[in-house]
């Protein structure tokens, strides 16, 4: 039998992350994954309060997970902690890993929150918005604005990975939402399906939220951008009577444009083009950063023999693919996108619908499909990507949608006189 845990309604007091002295343990820099500052752009994240502490505001909107997988009031076990304590303990603090939620049947996330700071009125100041930036890719600036979270994914009744075409982030400061086109995976601790906490990765397009006003730096209206989304449900197994309300958790972390992730983890790939800073020297503990260290002395290059220049000068190339649905009625885009590509080859079910060898305006490979012709269930799509000469063999990258019955067409009886 399907279960669905649902937390009420609610207005609930909420602790954000601001500073790395409150809301970080060692080795993360308000991330979700330690490491990634230098390839997120913007991070935001909403922590539930226990009842001794203040914050954050978080207005309406519920957050679900919907399992067949775990137990009813199963035994969330190891890797769960509580975030809502002052360091915001995390699974992967505490050496976790994660997997695929072991099981058969539904299990996904629902989330719709809107989250602000809480200031006093008595101190003069506004609420502010709660967005950081890890690689200083914009300045944040305290507005009377908000964040809000919404989106819908995770595993489907077989078992398929899915995502909505629903907003992810809207952003009232830097006035951009971001709507989700792919899922690349879904995760929970050990792949516990009765652990609160859940991962999913995906993609998502830049929209402008509000045409009245200028989109903020560093998103582009139309460009794709990879994000991760973490949250925690406090109610899902068991109802939380710490305060006697339902406490969540919501972080999320959007990444640079390009950014690829391990689907095994979720965990982003090296930056090739800006890596981490070396490991500072043993036993360093101050001015550990050899800013101040002479540059090396020139060595003179050697010159490389004919056609080895050519190919090492040549960034390698790089693909990704979005833009699954669930049920779509309407056709929909196959976006592939990346760098160095030449040419982008879509299959459907192994039936070639599309080649592609120019991307449009805004850098995508784009085949279209009209779901009015494909049969209800579980469809496979394929991109066959070429790259440009010197920049890597070609790839192969899958996805796949799900087709809805359709309800019967109604005929009008006939009638004889």
């Amino acid at each position: 039998m399907k279960r669905l845990y649902v937390g009420a309604v609610a207005t609930i007091g909420m602790v954000f992350a601001l500073g790395s002295a409150t809301a970080l343990s060692e080795g993360r820099t308000d991330v979700i994954l330690a490491g990634s500052q230098s390839q997120v752009d913007y991070h935001a994240e909403a922590a539930a309060a226990r009842p001794d502490a203040g914050g954050a505001t978080i207005i309406g909107g519920n957050i679900q997970i919907k399992s067949d997988r775990g137990v009813d009031k199963g035994v969330a076990g190891a890797c769960d902690p509580d975030p809502r304590l002052v360091a915001h303990t995390r699974p992967d603090d505490q050496g976790c890993t994660w997997a695929t939620p072991a099981g058969t049947g539904e299990d996904f996330i629902s989330f719709g929150r809107t989250v602000q700071n809480d200031i006093p009125q008595e101190s003069g100041e506004l609420p502010n918005d709660t967005d950081t930036s890890p690689d200083n890719a914009f300045v944040p600036v305290a507005t009377p604005t908000r964040e809000r979270f919404n989106g819908r994914g995770g595993l489907d009744a077989n078992g398929g990975l899915f995502i909505e075409d629903r907003p992810v982030i809207d952003d009232e400061d830097l006035n951009f939402r971001i709507r989700g086109t792919a899922i690349f995976n879904y995760l929970a601790p050990q792949g516990n399906a009765d652990n609160r906490w859940r991962r999913l990765c995906g993609e998502g397009q830049v929209e402008v939220l509000d045409h009245n006003a200028a989109l903020g730096a560093p998103f582009t209206d139309g460009e794709t951008r990879p994000f991760v989304v973490q949250i925690w449900d406090a109610d899902f197994k068991d109802p939380s009577d710490l305060d006697g309300g339902n406490q969540d958790y919501f972080i999320i972390d959007v990444y640079k444009p390009g950014t690829t992730f391990d689907v095994n983890s979720c965990v982003a790939q090296p930056d090739d083009d800006n890596p981490p800073p070396p490991p500072p020297p043993p036993g360093c503990t101050v001015n550990c950063n050899p800013v101040n260290t002479p540059p090396p002395t020139p060595v003179a290059a050697t010159p490389a023999k004919a056609g080895v220049l050519g190919a090492s000068a040549v960034p390698r190339g790089r693909a990704r693919i979005a833009g699954a649905r669930t049920c779509p009625v309407n056709a929909f885009n196959v976006r592939v996108t990346g760098r160095q590509i030449r040419r982008v080859t879509f299959t459907v079910d192994g039936r070639r619908v599309a080649t592609v060898t120019r991307a449009d305006r805004f850098g995508r490979w784009t085949a279209r499909i009209n779901p009015r012709q494909l049969r209800t269930g579980t469809h496979r799509v394929r991109a066959r990507v070429e790259f440009r000469r010197g920049a890597g063999p070609a790839r192969t990258l899958r996805m796949s949608f799900r087709i809805c019955a359709r309800p019967a067409a109604r005929v009008a009886p006939n009638f004889t006189g």
